[in-house]
């Protein structure tokens, strides 16, 4: 179901439905339900909720998908029940957009812009940067936004933040932030604010009230309650991607680092989520001509030396190939430690000269990842004890010296173009996977020297390099660079939309039209009118348009199942496709990063830690 004259795509889907005419299909029915609410939260920043029904011979249900999970009704008869199925139908087709599960909260403007309001001041947004493509956890969405009188004024963009918190961790990330308020090169919160609805907060709880008067209400006990919050962040950043240079990009993480230093040993705060999506560039501003670092989302930081949340290993969704090999291999056996996170900060690098041929968003073409050794790094199947055993057989240098991987694991996995970046790497290797020294603090100031050194060696912009041929290490072309486009935009958006940021890949064939688009409107500009003789039309010979074949998936999209799900082509360029074809995958969403954290404790599979420590039964209301 959509609102009549929207396109046929999941970004204006209000609510859905699966129906199958054999009774096995229940299973297939419900996966393709979760499925298609997960493109619903990928597409669309205002969804809080989502409903879908499913219909499977003479069967029904309701389904209800918010941050928390699905709650799922009872399957009723359709011959007994007609009238509730009716009843559910109709409500869909009557209900508000609010009744639906959208933000009422996000107003839309006569012009065509939309509004939000944070502690009393109202914001409009410019774009929206950031939807998280996890369907069960912080559904993580950012907005750019300007203050109504700012006009045209950039200098007075911020970023506006909405998540749904846990609320039985012990702090969240408004508290680290301010705690860190004054060290330079962490993101600056101005305002936060609980979203109210009434005298209460909007909460996942509130789906799940009508449920307590149930006999099996004890089982919502072990679900996790989140509260949607919203914060007002400055400055506006970007993403690591968007380097200009070889200097800019290490000069940027070291600034990361040294604020990362400032937050452990001035103000005993731990990261504990260092990525590429956290290590960021300042919009505006430079030093020396270099833009500036930025260290963003302290959702999971920690206070030094008091006890870890008990979801500390769960919501690393996001994080898989930038954790720590020792925390992949023993979890919460081991504390989090600042090295571990230096280890991300190594990681990240590492990816960046991995995924990327060049400055701007180059992306790499003509390689394919999952050949190399990171591959296993994004191994949707694996354990994460057994990634962090294959991490550690590279990254870590052998004690007698020998047979070490890890120049040759550089080798075969890095763009040519970084190549003179493989001995600050080598480097940084040896630092952070070395002896931690006796006083922890003097690793983060070698990590900062090593930088230095080889930012001093770089020029700003890149000095020319010969053309080498990439046939051998499957190196990218680079006459054909993929940049992004941004999220929500249309094809045509996109292509019109020249020198802007963009942040969702364009696939091969339209970074194609783009090039073919510049060259008509430059020859177009280049040719003077004349007046050509009258000629006899003859028509043109039919000709079959260029076969295209399937886009091998690149670094990123296998970055993004490592993630949690793939993102797929609906929620990328908004087409629909079925659930099969967008290859949706939850394999390591937050729930099966917390079975994994139980497993290593010992708990049955079929049993999960309650909030007590005691191992109770797992059930699922059906």
């Amino acid at each position: 179901m959509r609102a009549a004259g929207t396109p046929l795509a999941w970004k204006y889907v209000l609510a859905a439905a699966q129906v199958k005419s054999q009774a096995s299909a229940i299973a297939e029915t419900a996966r393709q339900l979760r499925d298609g609410a997960y493109n619903c939260f990928a597409t669309q920043d205002d969804l809080m909720w989502h409903i879908e029904v499913g219909l499977v011979r003479d069967q029904f249900w309701v389904s209800i998908f918010d941050r928390s999970g699905c709650v799922q009704s009872l399957r009723a008869n359709i011959d007994i029940h007609a009238s509730y199925l009716v009843r559910v139908i109709v409500g869909l087709a009557l209900f508000d957009r609010s009744r639906l599960g959208y933000d009422p909260s996000l107003k839309s403007l006569p012009s065509g812009g939309r509004t939000i309001a944070v502690k009393d001041i109202e914001y409009q947004v410019i774009k929206t940067l950031f939807i998280s493509d996890v369907l069960r956890g912080r559904g993580t969405v950012c907005w750019r936004c300007r203050t109504l009188d700012a006009g045209l004024d950039e200098e007075e963009d911020v970023v506006v933040k909405s998540l749904w918190a846990d609320q039985s961790r012990a702090h969240k990330e408004a508290e680290f932030l301010q705690a860190a308020a004054d060290i330079e090169g962490i993101i600056t919160l101005v305002a936060e604010e609980t979203v109210m609805e009434g005298d209460n907060p909007r909460s996942t709880a509130t789906i799940r009230q009508a449920l307590q008067d149930h006999d099996r209400a004890h089982e919502l006990d072990d679900i996790e309650v989140r509260h949607h919050h919203r914060l007002v962040l400055k400055p506006f950043g970007l993403h690591l991607e968007y380097f200009t240079s070889k200097k800019e990009l290490l000069s940027v993480l070291k600034d990361c680092v040294e604020a990362h230093e400032k937050l452990v040993y001035e103000k005993h705060i731990l990261h504990s989520d260092i990525s590429d999506n956290n290590v960021m560039i300042r919009a505006k501003g430079t030093k020396d001509g270099l833009r500036r670092g930025l260290l963003i989302d302290l959702d999971y930081a920690s206070f030094i030396g008091e006890k870890r949340d008990r979801t500390a290993i769960a919501h690393r969704t996001g994080t898989l190939p930038f954790m720590a090999h020792e925390i992949l291999r023993m979890g919460d056996e081991i504390p989090h430690e600042p090295h571990h996170d230096l280890e991300s900060f190594l990681y990240v690098l590492i990816w960046t000269c991995v995924c990327f041929a060049g400055p701007n968003c180059l992306y790499r073409q003509n390689f394919d990842i999952t050949k190399t050794r990171i591959g296993r790094w994004l191994d949707l199947d694996a354990r994460m004890d057994d990634v962090g055993a294959a991490k550690e057989k590279i990254m870590c240098a052998p004690a007698d010296g020998t047979d070490d991987k890890f120049p040759g694991f550089l080798d075969e996995v890095c763009d040519p173009y970084f190549e003179d970046l493989k001995p600050c790497m080598c480097e940084l290797r040896d630092v952070i996977l070395g002896e931690v020294p006796a006083n922890p603090r003097e690793m983060h100031v070698n990590v900062s020297e090593i930088l230095q050194r080889h930012i001093d060696k770089l020029s700003h912009p890149d000095a020319p390099i010969t053309a080498k041929s990439n046939t051998s290490t499957g190196g990218p072309s680079r006459k054909a660079p993929r940049r992004r486009k941004a999220t929500g935009q249309t094809d045509s958006e996109a292509l019109t939309t020249d020198g802007e940021l963009l942040h969702t890949e364009l696939d091969d064939e339209e970074v194609a039209q783009m090039k073919r688009l510049r060259l008509i409107q430059a020859e177009k500009k280049r040719r003077k009118p004349a007046v050509a003789p009258k000629k006899i039309p003859v028509p043109a010979a039919p000709t079959l348009p260029p076969a295209v074949s399937a886009p091998v998936a690149g670094p990123s999209q296998l970055l993004r199942r490592a993630r949690g799900t793939e993102r797929s082509d609906a929620a990328i360029v908004g087409r629909l496709r079925t659930s099969e074809q967008a290859g949706v995958r939850d394999t390591y969403n937050e729930d099966a990063l917390e079975r994994e954290r139980e497993r290593r404790q010992g708990v049955p599979a079929n049993y999960r830690l309650s909030s007590s420590g005691q191992a109770t039964k797992r059930r699922k209301l059906d």
